[in-house]
């Protein structure tokens, strides 16, 4: 479904929302970096490429928390490189599973979040700039509608009444 159907539909329903957490809880704690490393070339490939390669081709980059780990000296990875010559691939990206659902989940999440964002706002906006008209001496003059009132209530995925 798109961000922008759900949101609208009603809000970003509670299990949506606990599924995101749990994906948050459940990976490496952040805040994460993208690395950037330049490798150099090795003899074969001073051989394979007498003029050398382009910095852009020889950089690899990665994902590694921003904080460096206590035995590592440097920031822990959340994507790295596995090696072992006991298989037919001998290196292959190595993702803790609970950081690869996080990864592969992020995308739609967060537009589903900024969707939903954008829907709190909108909703909320008669509400913020009634307060800059309100005044002690006329508290019964209201410019909010009862449509603004059941637009938020929408977003905020509030039952109404003798729903529940």
């Amino acid at each position: 479904m798109n961000p922008k159907d759900l949101v609208s539909a009603g809000g970003v329903s509670a299990q949506h929302l606990a599924e995101i957490e749990a994906r948050l809880a459940a990976a490496s704690c952040g805040p994460w970096k993208v690395y950037a490393r330049v490798r150099e070339l090795s003899a074969l490939g001073k051989e394979k490429f007498p003029d050398g390669l382009r910095e852009d081709v020889r950089t690899v980059r990665y994902i590694g928390q921003t904080f460096d780990h206590p035995q590592l000296k440097a920031p822990a990875p959340i994507v790295t490189v596995s090696v072992s010559p006991y298989f037919v691939e001998t290196h292959s990206p190595d993702i803790e599973p609970a950081n690869a659902e996080f990864i592969a989940h992020a995308p739609s999440d967060v537009a589903v979040l900024v969707e939903a964002v954008k829907a709190l706002r909108a909703a909320l906006e008669p509400f913020a700039a009634l307060g800059d008209q309100l005044s002690d001496d006329a508290p019964d003059r209201c410019a909010i509608t009862w449509g603004d009132l059941r637009r938020a209530a929408a977003v905020l995925g509030t039952p109404k009444e003798g729903e529940k």
